[in-house]
């Protein structure tokens, strides 16, 4: 039953009538039908899975240090399981690599997946673009910072967050933070002899 426009004279009575239609039908047991889901959306249901069921890509390119999924284990245990695994209409992991390593290593069994409707050579895109797409973001370091003190304030160990102490004491310190953070997380051997030195407090990497 449609309603009147909006704002017309009989605008009200009509939302009365109709409320009183649905009122009616729920007492005799009438179900008005559901509208369909909208396009994209048909396979969005989360399931859980036993991670002995996974089967990583064999073509992922992306590469997580230990450093790295020791960070989302403890992100894991801490905030809980935010993101689901997404695997491909033939069984395979399109994003989600890093987590299923972090529960192995936390010791959990079963994780929260999502079948996508997406094979071939679809999928393959979809394995890079999952990864690549992230890359094209960037920090506000003012608000990172004014976050970082506004959650040490409250008593939490700011490491939760994914950043290391020496990077938090940079961000903190107001150190030249994009020179700072490449110079931590390369290897140790691909860094230059030349020192950087905190300006504020004098800490020196080497």
């Amino acid at each position: 039953m449609g309603l009147p426009f909006k704002g017309g004279p009989s605008y009200f009575a009509g939302v009365a009538q109709w409320k009183s239609s649905c009122l009616v039908s729920s007492r005799l047991g009438v179900q008005f039908p559901r509208p369909a889901p909208r396009k994209g959306r048909e396979n969005m249901r989360v399931e859980k899975v036993n991670i002995s069921e996974l089967k990583p890509h064999p073509k992922n390119p992306r590469i997580h240090p230990d450093s790295a999924i020791e960070k989302l284990k403890r992100s894991i245990e801490e905030f809980g399981w935010t993101n689901p695994i997404l695997v491909s209409k033939d069984g395979y992991i399109l994003a989600g690599h890093a987590r299923l390593k972090a529960a192995e290593k936390a010791g959990i069994q079963e994780v929260p997946v999502i079948y996508l409707p997406l094979e071939g050579a679809k999928a393959e895109a979809y394995l890079i673009a999952d990864n690549r797409l992230q890359d094209e973001t960037d920090w506000d370091y003012e608000k990172l910072k004014s976050l970082l003190d506004s959650i040490a304030g409250k008593g939490l160990d700011l490491k939760i967050t994914g950043f290391s102490e020496i990077e938090i004491e940079g961000i903190l310190q107001d150190v030249d933070i994009d020179d700072f953070l490449i110079h931590v997380n390369e290897p140790k051997e691909a860094r230059k002899k030349e020192p950087i030195i905190c300006p504020n407090c004098g800490y020196k990497i080497t």
